[in-house]
């Protein structure tokens, strides 16, 4: 509510009720919650990203040349785009439990199916119903953490559920180099035992989801009354400043012009990050000409750096509350060593070197870039517009993965650094509010 003079009116601090220590109810939080959602977000990732340790011999099975692929990887990306507005909206209806619960199976069987992919049309289709499916479990988690932390906590919280990605590399790297292994074992191709052994844990989770996830503080039985009561207190207080100085109706999502340049700012990521990862263990392989194996093992080092890089970002992001320089800079870094790459393309250690500092760098801006939403939207405002900009954006990773294929890994690697420039360019171009926002 504005203040008497026009000014956005400051919300008064919420009472702490005696034996509730606000540090040790987070700390609960954070040690119930974000594990779980770590999990589930491996799962999703290795899904979505496991195509890329099969490259090789699925487009040569299929007769895919680099275009194709290229297309059909992508697709996954049209179906993320139409789906994620209403998911969001479905979520926010049903309950986190139970809607994130529904979508884990439903993707879970596709991601399988595309072990008996045939042909282009069929690989066509599976893609595309697998980001239709899995569209709305990143901003639906995101939605979820503001159920249970508050904005000038979102960026670390953000950034070690979002180290899932890099570990999901990790993992994938090994559990998928020794499942290719499996070639010819009851007759059946070692991509097509990558497909169906990686979507078991989605299917499997779905129990997890349903028996262990809490929709908000008041349904969690490991906090008591007052710690329950003070949480739900203290994020409805962050979510009236936020409104204060920002909006929280619907229509911001979708008239908002800072909506707009986070759209493009994640357009930008995508196309730059999407364009590198689905070749990157390609990319190591020529690099050394090493065997297909070896390379999936390699794939690691990158995303361990990764791993690193965005827990020490996002916690030092909301320490000194300045997300917009915590995006920008790992940007233009990133910009640099892939810059750097393309004189090392053929050289195995140091291009391994400057594409773990490339990839460190996008990875880890992605904890404090979602946080600037929190800093201008909330309520309504805040779950379309997750969606929206998660939704646009995405669709940098359907034209990287698309685009890729019609250029040499030098050029895309001069592009992509192209597009994290603009990207950090347009970051510090926003204004944001001072309260519980950028420095």
């Amino acid at each position: 509510m504005p203040g008497a003079d026009g000014a956005p009116a400051v919300a008064m601090p919420v009472p702490i009720p005696p034996g509730v220590v606000p540090a040790a109810v987070y700390r609960k939080a954070v040690w119930r919650l974000i594990p779980l959602l770590f999990i589930l977000y491996i799962a999703s990732f290795l899904d979505r990203v496991n195509l890329n340790h099969a490259e090789i011999p699925f487009s040569k099975d299929l007769g895919l040349d680099k275009s194709q692929y290229g297309f059909g990887a992508g697709l996954f990306f049209v179906g993320y785009l139409l789906s994620q507005v209403p998911s969001n909206m479905i979520l926010v209806r049903m309950g986190p439990r139970r809607w994130i619960a529904c979508i884990m199976v439903t993707w879970g069987l596709i991601s399988g199916a595309m072990a008996f992919a045939t042909d282009k049309n069929s690989f066509y289709c599976l893609r595309f119903l697998l980001g239709f499916a899995e569209a709305g479990f990143f901003p639906g988690m995101l939605l979820y953490l503001s159920y249970w932390f508050p904005s000038t906590m979102r960026a670390q919280m953000v950034g070690r559920f979002m180290t899932a990605i890099a570990v999901a590399q990790v993992v994938g790297s090994s559990l998928s180099s020794q499942l290719m292994k499996l070639d010819g074992v009851a007759g059946l191709h070692g991509w097509q035992w990558l497909f169906l052994i990686e979507a078991l844990p989605s299917i499997l989770l779905t129990v997890v989801v349903l028996k262990a996830m809490v929709n908000r503080p008041s349904e969690a039985s490991w906090l008591n009354r007052d710690e329950a009561a003070w949480l739900d207190a203290e994020l409805t207080a962050d979510r009236a400043r936020v409104a204060a100085v920002g909006r929280s109706d619907l229509r911001a999502a979708f008239t908002e012009p800072r909506v707009y340049l986070l759209m493009a700012v994640y357009l930008a990521d995508c196309l730059a990050n999407y364009g590198t990862t689905f070749s990157i263990t390609s990319l190591i392989q020529n690099s050394g000409n090493f065997d297909q194996i070896t390379a999936i093992w390699l794939t690691a080092i990158p995303y361990s750096a990764a791993t690193v890089a965005m827990i020490v970002v996002g916690w030092n992001s909301d320490r000194t509350r300045s997300p917009r320089a915590h995006v920008a800079i790992p940007y233009l870094v990133g910009a640099a060593a892939f810059l750097s790459a393309t004189f090392c393309m053929t050289q195995p250690v140091p291009f391994i070197i400057c594409a773990s500092i490339g990839v460190a760098a996008v990875y880890c801006a992605l904890g404090p870039f979602w946080a600037l939403p929190a800093t201008f939207l909330a309520g309504p405002a805040s779950a379309a517009g997750i969606a929206v900009i998660n939704s646009v954006g995405n669709l940098g990773g359907f034209l990287g993965t698309f685009l890729k294929g019609s250029f040499t890994p030098t050029i895309w690697f001069q592009i992509a650094a192209g597009f994290l420039i603009v990207g950090a360019i347009v970051t510090m171009s926003l204004r944001l509010p001072r309260q519980g926002g950028d420095r």
